[in-house]
């Protein structure tokens, strides 16, 4: 859950992101304040936390629901998400399977997924 490990000054809220009726992906949904922090920022910490070379994978988790995935907002995010993802995707000899895709059809998550780091 990339939403527990951000830092506590930038809130978020957990949401599962339905692609189909049977195949769900949870993610954070942020609205950053970009006096605070940028959506380039975010999406490099993302990159810090997790492994954007395993398909359909993180560690011991399987399964479409743990794929690398950008959602964007805008035309002007998705530039960034896709500038962002093509310089890590150079920097790891093109071995990058993380996808950018428009926001659609959210969610809320369960409350026992939310800030789920914080409440082991």
């Amino acid at each position: 859950m990339v939403s527990a490990l951000l830092p506590p000054q930038y809130p978020t809220s957990v949401f599962i992101i339905p692609s189909s009726l049977l195949n769900l992906i949870s993610g954070p949904q942020k609205h950053p304040n970009p006096k605070i922090i940028s959506y380039e920022n975010i999406i490099k910490f993302f990159y810090e936390i997790h492994d954007p070379t395993t398909l359909n994978s993180q560690g011991p988790d399987f399964g479409t629901q743990y794929r690398s995935e950008i959602f964007y907002l805008s035309d002007g995010q998705k530039e960034i998400a896709e500038n962002v993802i093509e310089k890590i995707n150079s920097s790891l000899s093109g071995q990058v399977v993380t996808k950018s895709s428009l926001l659609k059809n959210y969610c809320p998550a369960e409350e026992y997924h939310q800030r789920y780091l914080e409440k082991r």
